[in-house]
């Protein structure tokens, strides 16, 4: 063990020995089949407000529709323009909301 190591709270290593078993174990499973890797780009951007977060929360909640499952169905069925037209033109949507914080807070 690191002197680094000494100074990451359990909770820490607990969660990053978990994600390396889950790695082992989806390796395991999908033994046999071929795996690729390629570099993305990505474009950060920040966006800085005077507001509390929960008003910012509220504003995007209002502004941005929740995904209908009704479109998640038509594109498991494969039925790509039923999913189009049940989307109705919106670009973006709000798939599912988590609470990162609380993953974040139980490590430290």
């Amino acid at each position: 063990m690191t002197a680094r190591d000494r100074h990451v709270p359990n909770a820490a290593r607990l969660i990053a020995v978990a994600f390396v078993m889950t790695l082992t174990g989806i390796e395991a499973a999908m033994a046999g089949t071929v795996v690729t890797q390629r570099a993305i780009q990505v474009e950060h951007v920040k966006i800085t407000s005077t507001k509390i977060f929960a008003e910012v929360e509220a504003a995007l909640e209002r502004s941005i529709p929740q995904i209908d499952p009704a479109i998640m169905d038509a594109l498991a069925k494969g039925d790509s323009d039923r999913a189009k037209e049940l989307a109705h033109g919106s670009e973006l949507f709000i798939f599912e909301k988590r609470d990162h914080g609380i993953l974040l807070r139980s490590a430290g």
